[in-house]
């Protein structure tokens, strides 16, 4: 009889010693997938942002194009090009800025794209009326779009460290 006590006694500690060690890597294996859940919104964030700049260095690009294209040919279909553009760019710029919100740096270099962009925008409005008021010669027209050619050095520079920038945190947030 104390035999039998004595080995239920020993099995219901086994039981309950292997229910606990299951309890416990239960929580580990939760937290764990708790934490690379939460890596993986990190990593997603940081693939949002290098999406949306160099969305937003894209269609600076294009707009660029555009305004060339517009005062180069005096054809209206770039105009409407241009137009399309012009409120992509300012999304992303917002997009930007609220996906930046815990980065002062980030923040600031955004800062500096919205007023390059509008400086763009202003810059083109500007050479696109010379260009039509005054039929400029191709002299003059290529002389105006080196000021416009500064402006998007400025934006792809701007953007290229903002998506550098994002990159290293992505290297360094995926090999934690």
């Amino acid at each position: 009889m104390k035999y039998i006590k004595h080995k239920s006694g020993s099995i219901l500690f086994m039981i309950t010693s292997l229910t606990i060690v299951i309890v416990f890597l239960l929580f580990v294996y939760l937290k764990s997938m708790r934490e690379d859940r939460a890596n993986d919104n990190i990593l997603l964030h940081s693939y949002v942002v290098i999406d949306a700049a160099k969305d937003l260095q894209t269609t600076m690009h294009d707009a660029e194009t555009r305004i060339g294209g517009l005062v180069n040919t005096n054809d209206e279909k770039y105009l409407e090009f241009l137009k399309k553009a012009i409120t992509p760019a300012a999304k992303l710029t917002v997009k930007l800025k609220k996906l930046t919100t815990n980065n002062p740096l980030q923040q600031a270099r955004v800062d500096t794209l919205k007023e390059l962009v509008v400086k763009e925008f202003a810059s083109g409005a500007q050479q696109i009326l010379n260009a039509t008021q005054a039929k400029a010669s191709k002299d003059n027209q290529l002389v105006k779009s080196a000021a416009l050619l500064g402006i998007a050095k400025e934006i792809y520079l701007v953007t290229a460290r903002f998506v550098a920038y994002e990159q290293a945190l992505l290297e360094a947030r995926n090999h934690k």
